[in-house]
């Protein structure tokens, strides 16, 4: 009797120790599956955040790439503007030099005549034949008053110029001597003008 009751209590204990053990390695195994777990979830945050990372990055890609793009439009429209600007500003500097060479009045007779009869609503084929119809004394009358006005222009244009500078002046002075002597040598225009230049340019360096 006292050794099947050893028995049975060695049996249980057996059974009590493999249980134990069945236990432990469960919670082995529940440890184990719950860093995984912890594992996974790090690792999805970490994909997550890449990704937001990567969008982001995009985003400012992007956002870099729109203000170039526009930057460049600007830049465009700037050049357009001041292009438009200068042809403006040549407009106008070529507009105010027609208006003072034109200032200097008409200068043929038959011009002169027809700008002192605007505004008496005659047409121009009426003020060609009336001009036409003057008498000798009124047409040499305008004929002086346009030479003056064409002296005027003259003047005006000069006044425009822009003043020649030493070189200039030089090259007007010696040039026709220069020509000539070059004609002596060749036949050529062309080759003669060439020779003058380069022989002025010399004197004007030595000068």
């Amino acid at each position: 009797g006292k050794e099947a009751a050893a028995k049975k209590k060695a049996v249980a204990a057996k059974r009590k120790a493999a249980q134990a053990l069945q236990a432990k390695a469960a919670k082995k195994r529940a440890a184990a599956a719950k860093k995984n777990a912890a594992l996974k979830a790090a690792k999805a945050r970490l994909a997550k955040k890449r990704m937001a990372l990567r969008a982001m990055t995009a985003k400012l890609k992007a956002a870099a790439k729109k203000k170039a793009v526009a930057a460049k439009v600007r830049a465009k429209k700037a050049k357009i503007m001041k292009a438009k600007a200068e042809k403006r500003v040549k407009q106008a500097a070529v507009k105010a030099k027609k208006d003072k060479i034109k200032s200097s009045g008409a200068v043929t007779a038959q011009n002169l005549f027809y700008q002192q009869q605007k505004g008496t609503g005659m047409g121009l084929k009426q003020m060609r034949e009336k001009f036409n119809a003057l008498g000798a004394a009124e047409k040499n009358a305008l004929v002086d008053q346009a030479k003056k006005n064409l002296a005027k222009r003259h003047e005006i244009r000069q006044s425009m110029k822009k003043p020649l500078n030493k070189y200039a002046l030089f090259t007007k002075k010696n040039f026709p001597a220069a020509y000539q002597s070059a004609l002596k040598q060749t036949k050529d225009r062309k080759e003669a003008f060439k020779l003058a230049i380069k022989a002025v340019s010399t004197q004007y360096k030595q000068s």
